[in-house]
């Protein structure tokens, strides 16, 4: 609220964190709702045929108002068959919008108008060359900080941690954020009892092995292991739709996440720590920059990539087919 009357709709481009912000402007009788930066909170609204502007968190506690319609989108369910997310706007239901991330919608009486605050192609580039010790150690103090910054105020903190590198890069940064003789729970998820160990080449279907490597590595780690037995993979997932309005991507690993969190909170503990966001950053492959570097025409950069991909000469010509 300070920030918002010392610098109005500028100041969400200085806000961290995850946030859904609704704001009303009473002396200019404007309402402006704003969004975080890579919309991890949801926020939705609707404009009544009267002008009442109704927004809220989740679509359906919409409906208790008169003349908010009840329908449900079709278009959108088929996008969402398809894993089509190209309108973020669009909701699960007709005439209920969502604000996209990093975006302000203002209301007036001229109507609504939409404004991105931020955007990631804006983020100032370091001119190279480059040094990957330097750029690395850059990272690591980014990482570090936003560790620290979740952290702030929860009393007992937690962790999801599987066996790859983004969640247990965020728990082993934790763990050096706390006191010296505090422990720091993590939940990871395994298979039932009647798993039969098959899975695809190149891939493992079972966390703990390399969950309690990290664990010797980091002995302040104090691993929990569930497998969800007998919840089914359909686990809360109706009281999930019902509360959300949405229908959820990979659903299937609802059963584990609910699971995981219900035995935190019977635990205490008030802060679950996730690596989430880890594909688009920690492990990002790099694939995007092979389309990059064939446009440009870096083939000195692109063939070494494909070859170093590709063991045999019919793969690299698929790869390079791709």
């Amino acid at each position: 609220a300070e920030s918002w009357s010392r610098w109005a709709d500028d100041a969400p481009r200085r806000w961290y964190g995850e946030f859904a912000v609704i704001v009303w402007d009473g002396v200019q009788n404007q309402l402006f709702l704003v969004r975080d930066h890579l919309g991890m909170r949801s926020l939705s609204w609707h404009c009544r045929e009267d002008g009442l502007v109704i927004a809220c968190t989740s679509p359906k506690p919409m409906f208790s108002i008169e003349g908010v319609p009840k329908q449900a989108d079709e278009q959108k369910i088929a996008d969402q068959l398809l894993q089509m997310s190209h309108d973020g706007r669009r909701s699960f239901y007709r005439g209920i919008q969502r604000v996209l991330p990093a975006t302000i919608v203002r209301f007036d009486g001229a109507g609504h108008h939409e404004s991105r605050y931020w955007c990631i192609d804006d983020v100032a580039v370091q001119a190279g060359p480059h040094d990957v010790a330097e750029l690395a150690g850059q990272a690591r103090r980014l990482l570090e900080d936003a560790v620290l910054q979740c952290l702030r105020g929860a009393r007992s903190p937690a962790a999801f941690m599987s066996g790859g590198l983004d969640s247990s890069a965020v728990a082993v940064t934790a763990l050096e954020q706390l006191p010296a003789e505090r422990d720091l729970p993590t939940f990871t998820a395994v298979p039932s009892r009647d798993w039969d160990g098959r899975c695809a080449a190149g891939v493992y279907g079972d966390e703990r092995p390399f969950v309690e490597a990290i664990a010797r590595m980091h002995p302040r780690l104090k691993p929990r292991f569930t497998s969800s037995e007998g919840l089914g993979l359909f686990h809360l997932l109706d009281d999930f739709i019902d509360l959300s309005g949405a229908a959820p991507r990979n659903a299937m690993n609802f059963c584990w996440l609910h699971d995981i969190r219900e035995q935190a909170v019977a635990e205490g503990h008030d802060l679950l720590l996730e690596g989430g966001m880890g594909n688009t950053t920690l492990s990002w492959g790099g694939e995007g920059a092979l389309l990059d570097w064939l446009r440009a025409g870096r083939f000195s950069k692109l063939v070494p990539v494909l070859m170093g991909m590709a063991s045999r000469p019919r793969k690299l010509a698929w790869s390079v087919f791709n």
